[in-house]
């Protein structure tokens, strides 16, 4: 099965092209707020470096959040135009799922962290053991002081990923059970969500174009103004 999979979630511009077992070509590229211009121009790049074309696609995945709302509604509006388009199933996976799923050589806690501005975070926990990881608490918006504490009441080793944890780490004052790994591991990338929707495609937990909605989680920032004021 070939897949599409793209990631707008964040400042990141994320495309891959995978079958059922290997990634086929793969763009990573830093796009800030320019998803808009630069989508479609990279998923053709993607193609065609693949030496495929679009039509042979047989499922589009994309993230639906927790991220960036301009992010989420460009990509998931383009894929659900080109499901609809080619008549293609789709599917959407969450954006903590792309990085708590992505079996970590770790045996412990996996915490998500990913900067939601505001000084809250989105966040997603994980138990990762010998490379197979399992779920423990579901996408949620969290301040940073009470994830904080969380992690100090814990005597589990614990592992800090997505785009906040350098940053959690260095607010943390006792480490001796937190790790982090470098950037390029603790980024969503497309690939690892090829891998997830390929998996909840099998247990036909896809969707037309017509059900493909973003999680935003919470308020957007212009909304956060409007409420303060």
């Amino acid at each position: 099965m070939l897949i599409l999979s793209i990631d707008t979630s964040s400042n990141i511009s994320s495309i891959c092209i995978s079958d059922d077992k290997n990634v086929i070509s793969d763009i990573y590229t830093l796009s800030g707020p320019r998803h808009s211009q630069t989508l479609m121009n990279n998923i053709k790049n993607c193609l065609s470096i693949s030496n495929i074309d679009i039509s042979d696609i047989e499922l589009f995945a994309v993230s639906n959040g927790p991220g960036s709302f301009t992010g989420l509604r460009i990509g998931i509006s383009t894929i659900a135009a080109l499901s609809m388009a080619l008549n293609k199933p789709c599917i959407g996976i969450s954006s903590i799922d792309i990085i708590g799923f992505n079996d970590f050589c770790f045996d412990g806690d996996v915490q998500v962290v990913i900067d939601a501005k505001s000084n809250m975070l989105y966040n997603g926990n994980f138990l990762s053991k010998k490379f197979k990881t399992k779920r423990i608490i579901n996408d949620r918006l969290i301040d940073e002081e009470t994830i904080i504490n969380e992690i100090i009441d814990s005597k589990n080793q614990i592992l800090l990923v997505g785009d906040y944890s350098y940053t959690l780490y260095n607010n943390l004052k006792d480490k001796t059970n937190i790790h982090i790994l470098p950037n390029d591991f603790i980024l969503k990338r497309a690939s690892t969500l090829s891998k997830i929707a390929f998996e909840k495609y099998k247990n036909n937990q896809h969707h037309d174009c017509f059900n493909l909605f973003p999680n935003y989680i919470g308020l957007s920032q212009a909304e956060r103004e409007i409420k303060i004021k």
